[in-house]
């Protein structure tokens, strides 16, 4: 009942400050006003929605990873066992936590799990590895994960994924080893990607439309081979293939020191 007395609260609250924003813009710019009022009061309700409401737990954020994944081989059963509610109990598929109640290793390698790449990740602040290789994950990379801040290694090889590299991972600032590999990537390295000194290992292989060239200040970076980091994006499109080729060549950059 109380928790039914809270959300009528607050649903009311809505309405109060989409109203208050409305009346403000058809006072300032009348009859249009109305429609960029309930624009603008949306989403200013919206941000400060989001800015009272408290984080998941980190119980809470890994069971929302899991709803958003197909699971056919029912890896992440032990997530949901009644059995057990804390995820560093060490009962938990694929979690470790280095310190008390901090989650900061997940390792999901070759699980067979798909659906969109979980944008809910971006909970686990204490984050330090993530391992979501050989699966079949697609969708964008997510630009919240620039909550990650303690990550070190991003392991996201020979997935579905597609889209541009998040600029916003240059907060990411104890990067030191990035697989990308295998995907559909497109675009280019971010010049903002720059700024993370401590990146040593970008591999970036067969994601055979990527275009561009390193940010200058990487120049400690190694990267795998098969991309085309080294042309200008606007010498896309590639060449005709020649006969018998089934994708662009691969240009390297540089040795692979190891391929996770």
């Amino acid at each position: 009942l109380l928790s039914q007395r809270m959300a009528t609260s607050l649903w009311v609250l809505v309405l109060l400050l989409v109203a208050a924003t409305v009346v403000a813009e058809i006072k300032k710019t009348g009859s249009q006003g109305l429609s960029n009022g309930l624009s603008r009061g949306i989403d200013q309700t919206s941000r400060r929605i989001q800015q009272n409401t408290p984080a998941p737990t980190q119980l809470q954020a890994l069971r929302l990873v899991s709803s958003g994944l197909d699971d056919p081989r029912g890896v992440l059963a032990s997530w949901f066992s009644p059995a057990s509610n804390n995820p560093c109990d060490g009962t938990w598929t694929g979690v470790e936590c280095s310190t008390p109640n901090v989650v900061t290793n997940l390792v999901l390698f070759g699980t067979g799990l798909s659906g969109t790449v979980p944008d809910a990740l971006r909970y686990l602040t204490g984050l330090q590895t993530l391992y979501l290789t050989v699966n079949q994950l697609s969708g964008t990379l997510p630009a919240s994960w620039s909550s990650l801040t303690a990550l070190n290694v991003l392991f996201l090889r020979s997935n579905e994924l597609s889209g541009t590299l998040p600029p916003e991972w240059s907060s990411l600032q104890n990067l030191r080893n990035i697989n990308l590999a295998s995907n559909n990537l497109t675009g280019t390295v971010p010049s903002s990607w720059g700024t993370i000194k401590t990146l040593a290992f970008l591999g970036l292989s067969s994601n055979t439309v990527m275009c561009g060239v390193l940010p200058g200040s990487l120049t400690q970076v190694t990267d795998s081979t098969g991309t085309r980091l080294d042309l200008p994006c606007e010498n896309q499109p590639f060449p005709p293939l020649l006969p018998g080729q089934t994708a662009p060549p691969p240009l390297p950059l540089a040795s692979i020191p190891f391929s996770p």
